[in-house]
């Protein structure tokens, strides 16, 4: 009984995601970000680029917070 619930909405799930495929707007999408480095490294090099220059009180450099010497 309970293997069948489980199964019932596995079922759903595949149905629901595959209903996407073919979907020739979310395929361009999906291939662009695929495809491009800016998407790729955009959010280390913005999280980086956030520790570096935010405001540190007791610091008066963003370098020393991530450089260990």
């Amino acid at each position: 009984m309970l293997f069948t619930a489980i199964r019932n909405v596995d079922v759903f799930v595949y149905r629901f995601l595959n209903g996407f495929a073919g979907n020739q707007w979310l395929d361009h999408i999906a291939n662009f970000e695929e495809n491009s480095n800016l998407l790729k490294g955009g959010l280390f090099l913005a999280a980086y680029w956030y520790v570096w220059f935010s405001p540190d009180p007791i610091r008066t450099s963003g370098e020393s917070r991530l450089l260990p010497f």
